[in-house]
């Protein structure tokens, strides 16, 4: 009223009160314009929803400002009671208005704020949901993959042309699986699109985004192609093998046929069962004749015509043993067993020209009882396993003491000559001689030591030099039974003129 003392109010720490805040992140501006909460991209369901709590921060702030406009009326008016200047009072209340239509504004903001925030968030989480599912598809994609690396790189192993075969088919089921794998990874690349013009740049959930995937599929493809090369060099490789397995077995075949047919030659040549009787000039003929025979296909170049037989399947067989391949499922034979074969070849001849000498050594040489005797003593006396067989050293040592004159790079041959194999049964392989093959030998020795030059020879020597040979040489010269027998023989006595042993000689031998 009149008179009344004017109450002081303090304008700006009124206007301070009643102004509206202005939330963080915005200008204050003297008008309604307000830069909304919202604006600026969002980069994930987090970032929104930090926008969200500021925003409900911001509307609670805000209705706490509401309620105090009513205050701001019962100042306005108090302050009209108190007298204040009409046009003091005019601008305190168009000030209040103002604060009245900013809030207005700011609701409808925050409303406005809140919608798009919302539509925001949903937005987001669809973003994130499509984040995960490509992670998950990603992850399994990549996953098989690794594995499809894994099994085409796996290293394998081929013995057979068939197990090669297997696997060159594998390549096609293989290839089968990795379209698959194309497929799924075209899905992915199209949902990858899809995420794109959602414009979703980065995923936080995946370890591999688009270029790693396609990495890994041009490495699955290398794979594949490096396995399907090496399948078909192992395919080459086995059918390389197997050709040259069947050439060896063709080869051992021929070498079979060849030995039966060599065999098949030398019983034409000199057939089992062969007897030459003493008195049978043609069968002694006939005997000599096997014997040349023989004798040449026991020659050396005969011998290196069968060994070149072995030669075919000798090369074929090295290069299998270089190849590690044993196995051979188009024949039993092996290259051991084909010279097994060639060795009993020579064998037999041997044995065939061993018994035709025997026969034939029989058939011409005359041996008395007691050289028998001296021939089994010698023999029975090295056989020092008491067993009736000699081996090469007691061969040797044999033939030595019965003043045989054979070189020693002859010895070996010789025995083989009459030497037998398998008549030890401790010692299948051992080749030893025995009674029959030593006296052959010895017969042998004694045939082709009896000859005219030999007889005159001895007889020179006993007569010293002279024409004649007496009874007294003789006696002289040897043990006194054999020189009983010998004069006997020559019908030779002492006192007698002598034996003209040249004339003796040449009517013995058929010479003149």
């Amino acid at each position: 009223g009149e008179g009344a003392k004017p109450t002081m109010v303090d304008m700006k720490a009124l206007e301070k009160v009643a102004s509206p805040p202005t939330p963080k992140g915005q200008r204050a501006s003297k008008g309604v314009k307000v830069v909304p909460l919202h604006d600026g991209p969002s980069e994930s369901v987090a970032d929104v929803q930090a926008k969200l709590n500021m925003l409900t921060a911001h509307n609670e702030e805000l209705s706490g400002r509401q309620a105090t406009v009513p205050e701001l009326d019962k100042l306005l008016a108090k302050i009209g009671e108190l007298g204040c200047p009409p046009m003091r009072q005019f601008s305190l209340t168009n000030r209040t208005s103002v604060i009245k239509e900013r809030i207005k504004d700011l609701e409808a903001l925050g409303t406005e704020s809140e919608q798009r925030l919302r539509e925001e968030y949903a937005h987001q989480q669809k973003m994130d949901e499509m984040r995960l599912v490509f992670a998950k598809k990603a992850e399994a994609l990549n996953r098989a993959m690794e594995e499809r690396v894994d099994t085409f790189s796996e290293i394998f192993v081929v013995d057979t042309v068939a197990e090669a075969e297997q696997q060159v088919a594998e390549i096609d089921g293989y290839r089968e699986s990795l379209e698959a794998l194309q497929c799924d990874l075209d899905a992915i690349a199209a949902y990858a699109e899809e995420m794109g013009s959602m414009r979703i740049s980065r995923n936080p959930y995946s370890r591999f985004g688009m270029p790693d995937l396609l990495a890994h599929m041009s490495r699955c493809e290398a794979a594949l192609e490096a396995r399907q090369v090496s399948v078909q060099e192992a395919l080459a490789h086995q059918q390389q093998i197997d050709a040259t397995k069947k050439a060896f077995a063709a080869a051992a075949d021929a070498i079979l046929e060849f030995v039966k047919a060599e065999r098949a030659k030398l019983d034409e040549v000199a057939p089992p069962g062969l007897v030459i009787q003493p008195d049978d000039t043609a069968a002694i003929e006939k005997g000599k004749a096997m014997g040349s025979a023989l004798d040449a296909l026991m020659a050396p170049d005969a011998k290196e015509g069968r060994d070149a037989k072995l030669l075919p399947a000798q090369e074929l067989s090295d290069k299998l043993m270089e190849a590690a391949e044993l196995d051979n499922p188009y024949t039993a034979q092996t290259i051991m067993t084909l010279k097994t074969q060639i060795d009993l070849l020579d064998k037999v001849l041997r044995d065939k020209r061993s018994f035709v000498e025997g026969q034939l050594a029989r058939a011409q040489a005359e041996i008395t009882s007691e050289q028998y005797e001296e021939i089994k003593k010698v023999f029975y006396h090295f056989d020092k396993s008491k067993d009736g067989l000699l081996n090469q050293l007691e061969f040797a040592a044999a033939i030595k003491a019965m003043d045989f004159e054979i070189a020693d790079h002859e010895q070996q041959p010789t025995f083989l000559r009459f030497a037998k194999e398998g008549q030890r049964a401790e010692e299948p392989a051992a080749m030893t001689i025995d009674l029959s093959g030593f006296t052959t030998f010895v017969l042998q020795q004694y045939k082709d030591n009896d000859t005219k030059d030999t007889l005159f020879a001895a007889f020179e020597t006993v007569a010293n030099g002279k024409d004649t040979l007496s009874a007294e040489d003789i006696r002289a010269a040897i043990p006194q039974e054999e020189a009983d027998y010998l004069l006997s023989q020559l019908e030779l006595k002492d006192g007698d003129h002598g034996l003209e042993y040249k004339k003796f000689t040449e009517a013995i031998y058929g010479g003149t």
